[in-house]
């Protein structure tokens, strides 16, 4: 039998410290949190009892993970098994935080989970919601362009010649690119951006994203797996928290 104790896990790659201030908030609001370093995520003791999911023997009701899906999860597996075990935990992951019984900030689909080129995959899905979207040229060799969109994601300089022919550059002459954070229905800091957005990415599952617009307030990019410096961590943890915490709190 499983724990009547119910708990959230949040995941952290590490990259940025928002992962750490959502876990602190968690404790100090007394919720029973499991701060586990995304790496060795794959030598959790996890089970599934009926509907629920049990996690370090606890009842597993909220979860915020920040780590992407090619990130490694098996540190302590052999070098031959790593890459597969890898794969193992990631699918399992994408599944438990799509069940209705874990509340969790960003609930992705299978396409979001496993792309390489995130932006692409929102630019279309924007386009088809009628987003204003920045105009793109994809490998042209010729002409002066302001930003260059890798499929890998970021922003970049405008590369050569040579590359745009050999990666199939997306490259735009939108100009006034910046990015900010988008948490339920608000960036940090405050940028200006298209009122459908909000629409589109809760119909998707995201509530926290980070976002790229030009000077007209026009879409280029979108992540659900925002890179949040010090200063944001600091405004978002609360909220993040307390959003899990009433999951975590709630009657069964």
């Amino acid at each position: 039998m499983g724990s009547d104790t119910a708990c959230a896990l949040v995941v952290d790659d590490q990259a940025d410290p928002l992962a750490a201030a959502v876990a602190a908030e968690l404790e100090r609001l007394r919720i029973a949190v499991r701060h586990i370093v995304a790496s060795g995520l794959g030598l959790a003791n996890l089970n599934f009892e009926r509907d629920e999911v049990m996690f370090d023997g606890l009842r597993l009701t909220a979860v915020f993970f920040r780590a992407g899906p090619w990130t490694p999860f098996a540190e302590g597996f052999r070098a031959d098994d790593a890459s597969f075990a890898s794969m193992e935990v990631s699918s399992a992951w994408l599944a438990i935080i799509n069940r209705p019984t874990i509340a969790a900030v960003n609930r992705p689909d299978a396409e979001l989970w496993t792309t390489r080129s995130e932006w692409a995959v929102w630019r279309r899905r924007l386009l088809a919601a009628g987003v204003p979207c920045i105009d793109l040229d994809v490998g042209s060799v010729d002409g002066e362009y302001a930003h260059w969109l890798p499929w890998g994601g970021g922003v970049a300089s405008p590369p050569g010649e040579a590359p745009r022919r050999l990666f199939a550059s997306a490259l735009t002459k939108a100009t006034g690119l910046t990015s900010s954070v988008w948490f339920a229905g608000r960036t940090y800091p405050d940028t200006r951006c298209p009122p459908e957005l909000g629409g589109v990415l809760n119909r998707h599952g995201i509530e926290l994203a980070g976002i790229t617009v030009d000077d007209d307030g026009r879409m280029a990019a979108v992540t659900a797996r925002p890179p949040v410096d010090e200063g944001t961590a600091h405004v978002l943890a609360p909220l993040i928290a307390q959003r899990l915490a009433q999951r975590v709190l709630a009657p069964a």
